[in-house]
């Protein structure tokens, strides 16, 4: 069994627990278990904390990653917004003394440490480093015609010179990891566009149209289904497609589905996209 320090983010955690139940579904059939932690904060969002005050941004983050040094465990997240932000104030830290320094400032008025001993993963990386050989042992369904429109979001792959996990231009490796399960990944345009998730607040009708976009080159390549490892994506996939929508699975749900889980046992019924056609 490998143990991982296990981050769970704000989103997951408040809105989507079902993503954390498929997770914690998979992962455990690959002999990888999820420990939780006490005391996390939010992850200090690259979006909006980070651009207001840089400083604060990277002290919650050191605040975060500190409490799985203690516990002597990389950090595992399944969002790619909290992936970025604690990789990012990971690397950062890292590599520059005077922020390590200032950062541990703060952190002393908690007790608290950043040290600089752990790694922070995304589900994305741990499914890549087990290999497909590894994760077909325990495959026990293939999907039929299972069409994927895979979508990596913004987060998953920046800031470019910190995120090592695929070509910042032109990511294959959701396409890969669909694929590894029998699922066909279908080529798009516009398949690096920001789902617009993020400007759905202060800016609906733009959010609308980028997310309109993104839809309409997946339909017209072809796909069936929709693919993602972001939570943000999820929520602006499934929760707002208008007219013939498509379903939308997490990959931990793609790949839980594959290794003969049910929909009803990963709670897929909480869906807002409703289907009885999950490719299986």
């Amino acid at each position: 069994m490998t143990y991982y320090a296990f981050y769970p983010g704000c989103l997951i955690s408040a809105r989507l627990p079902f993503l954390e139940k498929s997770s914690r579904l998979v992962l455990g059939e690959l002999d990888v278990d999820l420990e939780n932690l006490d005391s996390y904060s939010c992850c200090a969002d690259p979006i909006i904390l980070k651009p207001l005050s840089f400083d604060s941004w990277l002290a919650v983050a050191a605040r975060n990653i500190a409490i799985a040094e203690d516990a002597e465990m990389d950090l595992l997240t399944l969002c790619n917004g909290c992936f970025c932000s604690l990789n990012e104030a990971n690397h950062i830290l890292k590599n520059d003394g005077k922020k390590k320094e200032d950062v541990n400032e703060v952190l002393k008025e908690v007790d608290m440490e950043f040290k600089g001993s752990i790694e922070v993963l995304h589900v994305v990386q741990l499914m890549q480093e087990m290999g497909q050989e590894r994760i077909l042992e325990k495959v026990e369904k293939r999907p039929n015609g299972l069409r994927v429109g895979a979508h990596h979001g913004c987060h998953l792959i920046r800031p470019r010179d910190v995120a090592q996990i695929d070509d910042k231009r032109r990511p294959t490796v959701l396409d890969e990891l669909v694929s590894w399960v029998g699922a066909e990944p279908v080529s798009y345009a516009e398949d690096l566009l920001c789902c617009g998730g993020g400007l759905m607040g202060v800016d609906e009708k733009t959010g609308a149209s980028m997310l309109s976009s993104i839809l309409d080159k997946m339909r017209s390549a072809g796909a069936t289904h929709i693919v993602t490892p972001c939570p943000y994506c999820f929520v602006q996939f499934d929760y707002r497609q208008e007219e013939d929508p498509f379903p939308v699975l997490y990959l931990m749900e793609l790949y839980g589905l594959s290794m003969g889980f049910s929909p009803d046992e990963m709670g897929l019924k909480h869906h807002r996209t409703k289907t009885e056609d999950w490719g299986f």
